[in-house]
């Protein structure tokens, strides 16, 4: 409102003048309360849906503006019915980090223990101490919590501008506060933290990117209680659940049933055959839904489920044409699993049955041709034989326009009753049997669809229990709703502020027969499941949840591999062994344990290898350019401060990317082969066998070797011993360069003439061979 400078008055110079200032401040301040509170209702806008709890004003008078302290806090107020809630002002007079700006907050403080909340509307005010009509407001509307308990404006008043409200260093604040009932709980809430499965006793659905109509209509037949059971029927002992919708639905409603969190829906989107890309088009739900209904009858046939999914959905019509003036009729009996109602010019579901099942005259150009009869005057029109359990009604909120010559949402105002009672629709001929049940139905469910033809969000509003209260499924998140969130703010064309139409509307509805409410509502429990596919599921999230405990903690433990003498000599092949088949050894990689994981490892080298700690040392291994892999160096007293989880930073995607591979070298006697002189040369014989012995490539170990003083000549007595072969036998050497390829060694060449080092394999066999 617009402000006006106070008019300046005399300072009193009496006893009789400061009586009169008193009396004066006091009718000041009273006065501001009972204008603050008088203007409130103009201030502060309640929907007329919410009720208001408590409601009060309150004012805190302040007559040494100049002395306030950076923060300030008022003395507390109470509101009759509020439960004893302590609330007050927080005062920053120099700003709340912005100095030009007086900051104002309201503070709440109920007397319950956490977790508590109020929902409140507020307006603060500054006003002049002496003149009402002059003051500043700001209103806000905010739940308090334990997280939030403060709410209110960090530029509430420039500071520049506080002389208008401000006179003899005094000023009054008020507030006038309405707390509303939190008939929901869920009033104004951020969601942060928020607990579907704690808060209302069901989880959502996740979704993949735009499969919220799907989460929508899921959620609706996982509410239809006979449908569950039917599904849990269905055998599914060899399906896989990511080809078999049968199965991945029963995994899909067991996760609904038992998870604390919303599941996801990959596995029944995968066995559609949707790649990940189908997950982000909206499909027609009409349509989606016809194919789960399909694949669950055809794999219901043959069990003691056959025939659940007519028995729940299907209804009949009779569509007729009848000639008024000769004798004949033509009838057509057909089978129905939804009805399409109009939206447009309807006012109401019941409305839109009667134009459903409206009689149309055929007469003029538009005769009907009669077999034997020729063009005849007639009456054509659709009758109810039979109405199913379960009622799917799809609005027709989407039309083609033919002035725009495209499809267009209706979001014209339509509204659908609690209870609905459809015996007027029904053929007066169909002549049911006297215990057939009637006809009266009761809502279940509202699928709900927000936006326009090209971009949109679904959701669902549902009653899981008869008599219980309604829910809003929106993906991931469950919250209860009012009866007016259902109804009246779903029936479409709400006219907002500006005029603007609501396009949030239903487009579906689902309504149960009222003689098997009790058991559509009754869910099964896991102990109504078949015990086989309870133990496939329980054992198929015992296995999941281990890999996500693994995945968790997999940063805690190194991957390393293992080569040992012992691997090397069972292997026959080229290389020193199938690396692919090494087992994998699991090592603490704890940064802050670097010793405790060294002396693991080499406990753990020891007992691959059967001998002692200190008997051995470990050598890095990698994988060269020919593909080939082999030692490299010996991990040295440079290392010894380094963790298992450091070297696998610095060796280990050398060979493996998750992998660090090692090998472990005996020495039977103490060696230092932490040595860039000294080489590690592995040794294999290749024995061409006598008559029909099969030919054989042996490994015969390694030895440390200085590559630049030994030649070929010198390594064969080493060979010739450990091929267990007469000390005279010639040989011949080759080197194993890869799988497939060996090079001859001249006898008188040294190691590094030939360019051999550690890792290299020296093949040998007799001359005579």
């Amino acid at each position: 409102m617009a402000v006006d400078e106070p008019t300046a008055r005399s300072p009193p110079t009496t006893a009789a003048a400061a009586a009169a200032t008193a009396t004066a401040t006091a009718t000041a301040t009273a006065t501001a309360t009972a204008k603050l509170r008088n203007t409130a209702a103009d201030l502060i806008q309640t929907p007329a849906h919410l009720r208001v709890q408590a409601e009060a004003t309150f004012t805190w008078r302040i007559d040494a503006w100049s002395r306030l302290p950076d923060r300030a806090v008022s003395p507390e107020y109470t509101l009759d019915r509020d439960n004893g809630t302590r609330w007050r002002f927080l005062l920053y007079p120099r700003g709340n980090n912005d100095a030009h700006e007086v900051a104002l907050y309201l503070e709440s403080a109920p007397p319950e223990a956490p977790p508590w909340h109020r929902c409140g509307q507020f307006a603060l005010a500054i006003a002049h101490p002496r003149d009402a009509a002059v003051f500043r407001h700001q209103t806000a509307q905010h739940r308090f919590t334990p997280e939030s308990a403060d709410w209110g404006f960090n530029a509430f008043l420039p500071i520049a501008a506080l002389p208008t409200v401000v006179a003899d260093d005094a000023t009054v604040v008020s507030a006038h506060l309405r707390v509303l009932e939190d008939e929901t709980g869920v009033l104004w809430h951020s969601f942060a933290h928020y607990d579907s499965k704690q808060v209302t006793g069901f989880v959502g659905l996740r979704n993949q990117g735009a499969t919220c109509y799907m989460n929508s209509l899921l959620q609706s037949l996982y509410f239809t209680a006979d449908l569950r059971r039917a599904t849990y029927r269905i055998p599914t002992r060899h399906d896989k659940p990511d080809r078999s919708i049968p199965l991945a639905l029963q995994r899909l409603f067991y996760n609904l049933q038992n998870a604390a969190e919303a599941p996801s829906t990959t596995e029944l989107t995968t066995s559609f055959g949707w790649t990940s890309s189908d997950s982000f088009i909206h499909h027609d739900v009409q349509e989606f839904n016809r194919l789960l209904q399909d694949s669950l009858e055809a794999n219901m046939k043959g069990t003691d489920a056959e025939g659940v999914i007519s028995q729940l959905f299907r209804g009949k019509t009779k569509s007729w044409i009848r000639c008024l003036h000769v004798d004949y009729e033509s009838s057509r009996v057909e089978d129905f699993f939804d009805i399409q109602l109009s939206v447009k010019d309807m006012k109401d579901v019941v409305q839109s049955f009667k134009q459903y099942t409206q009689v149309e005259t055929l007469d003029g150009e538009n005769r009907y041709m009669a077999e034997g009869h020729g063009l005849q005057e007639a009456e054509k029109g659709v009758t109810f034989l039979a109405f199913p359990q379960i009622l799917h009604l799809q609005l027709k909120r989407f039309e083609f326009d033919l002035q725009r010559a495209q499809m267009v949402k209706v979001n014209d105002r339509f509204e659908f009753p609690p209870r609905l009672d459809l015996s007027d629709v029904l053929d007066a001929d169909a002549a049911p049997s006297p215990d057939a049940p009637a006809p009266v139905y009761h809502l279940h469910g509202v699928l709900v669809h927000a936006g326009d033809l090209t971009a949109g969000h679904y959701c669902a509003f549902l009653k899981p229990e008869r008599d219980g209260r309604w829910f809003k499924f929106d993906d991931d998140r469950v919250t209860p709703v009012t009866e007016r969130e259902v109804y009246e703010e779903n029936y479409g064309e709400v006219t907002r502020s500006g005029g603007d139409r609501r396009s949030t509307n239903a487009y579906m509805l689902v309504y149960i027969r009222d003689d098997v409410r009790d058991r559509m509502t009754q869910p099964p429990s896991n102990a109504e499941m078949p015990a086989e596919l309870l133990q496939r599921i329980e054992a198929d999230q015992l296995a999941a949840e281990r890999q996500r405990l693994e995945a968790q903690q997999r940063h805690l433990y190194l991957t390393c591999k293992i080569l040992t003498e012992a691997t090397a000599s069972g292997y026959g092949g080229l290389d020193l062994c199938a690396h692919s088949g090494v087992p994998l050894w699991q090592l603490p990689a704890d940064a802050n344990a670097d010793a405790e994981a060294d002396a693991d490892t080499h406990a753990d080298a020891a007992a691959a290898t059967g001998h002692g700690p200190a008997d051995f040392c470990f050598w890095h291994m990698v994988t060269r350019q020919n593909h080939t892999i082999r030692t490299d160096r010996c991990f040295d007293a440079s290392l010894d401060d380094m963790t298992l989880a450091d070297l696998s930073l610095k060796f280990g995607s050398q060979v493996s990317r998750d992998a660090l591979s090692l090998f472990v070298q005996y020495f039977p006697v103490p060696v230092t082969p932490h040595s860039d002189s000294l080489a590690l040369i592995f040794f294999k014989y290749f024995d061409a066998g006598a008559g029909d012995a099969m030919q054989r490539l042996i490994y015969k170990g390694a030895t440390l070797v200085a590559p630049q003083h030994t030649t070929v000549a010198q390594l064969a007595p080493l060979m010739r011993r450990r091929a267990g072969l007469p000390a005279a036998e010639p040989l011949v050497v080759y080197e194993e360069v890869k799988p497939g390829m060996v090079a001859p060694l001249p006898a008188r060449s040294t190691l590094t003439d030939l360019e051999l080092g550690s890792g290299d394999i020296l093949v040998f066999q007799t001359e005579a061979s």
